[in-house]
């Protein structure tokens, strides 16, 4: 296997993992609740048992770490969708592809409270319901309150009757919130907000690409290197010759190839002060 500048991937399926091979891929992410983050992975050169197990897989979990040798973070986790080895030349190339959250997506909920219930409780009640890891969903929704009244409780009850998702929707934009499936992990904002821990700089010394171009409708895009905690919702510092300012990542696009010339992230990035 050729490794370019000690690039490392960890690709695992279930409980089969992948490593010392190599891996092209391609993770795109959003703060989107209505499309699902997507992976697509692309492994050379799998032995002939594990190409056969990895396509009678279903329902599994599949997650990639990279980074490089002695340090690499998580970049994806999500849920199995298909398996497909092909021959190129002399070189099996077996591609994964997965969804983060699109099966939680598909449930539905019928759940009723009496008057009185807190809005902490119901937002509590469908974070749960969507069936995924929970976030940061307690400390968002404890003090979470109705937007336009600021109370905290539903004085006439509420009932949650439906698609997971859409419920889910409908909950947090009454209470100015909005939320995503990142890595099989709910994530709530305040809605046009980033989360509200320490930002990542971002400079040429930093491992920026090149300098960014403001964008339209408010959209900057940036390049920078394969770097730890990208993700959409991060809070952003750049520092560039034509752009400066604070933004969140409102998608993320993490490309690799442990072969090849590519191992960047590609983001979309929202000024601060251009709240929505």
């Amino acid at each position: 296997m050729t490794v370019l500048f000690d690039r490392k991937v960890r690709v695992q399926v279930d409980e089969y993992v992948i490593e010392e091979l190599d891996v092209a891929f391609e993770i795109t992410k959003s703060l989107s609740s209505k499309t699902p983050n997507s992976a697509e992975m692309r492994i050379w050169n799998l032995n002939a048992e594990h190409r056969k197990r990895l396509q009678e897989l279903e329902k599994v979990y599949v997650s990639l770490e990279a980074g490089y040798v002695g340090g690499t973070s998580l970049l994806f986790r999500g849920d199995l969708r298909d398996v497909l080895s092909t021959r190129e030349g002399s070189d099996w190339i077996t591609t994964i592809t997965s969804d983060s959250g699109r099966l939680a997506r598909k449930r539905r909920i019928l759940k009723s409270f009496a008057p009185g219930a807190t809005v902490e409780n119901v937002l509590n009640a469908a974070a749960k319901a969507m069936g995924v890891r929970l976030g940061n969903t307690a400390a968002k929704t404890v003090s979470a309150k109705i937007q336009g009244t600021q109370a905290s409780k539903f004085f006439n009850g509420y009932a949650l009757a439906g698609a997971i998702e859409g419920e889910l929707d409908r909950l947090a934009r009454s209470c100015g919130l909005e939320w995503s499936v990142q890595d099989d992990e709910l994530q709530f904002l305040d809605q046009g907000m980033p989360l509200q821990e320490l930002g990542i700089e971002l400079s040429p010394d930093t491992g920026l690409i090149g300098s960014p171009e403001p964008g339209n409708k408010a959209i900057t895009e940036a390049r920078c290197l394969m770097i730890p905690d990208l993700f959409p919702g991060r809070r952003i510092r750049i520092t560039s010759e034509h752009v400066t300012g604070i933004y969140r990542a409102e998608t993320t696009k993490h490309v690799g190839d442990t072969a090849g010339r590519d191992w960047y992230v590609d983001l979309e990035l929202r000024n601060e002060e251009r709240k929505r």
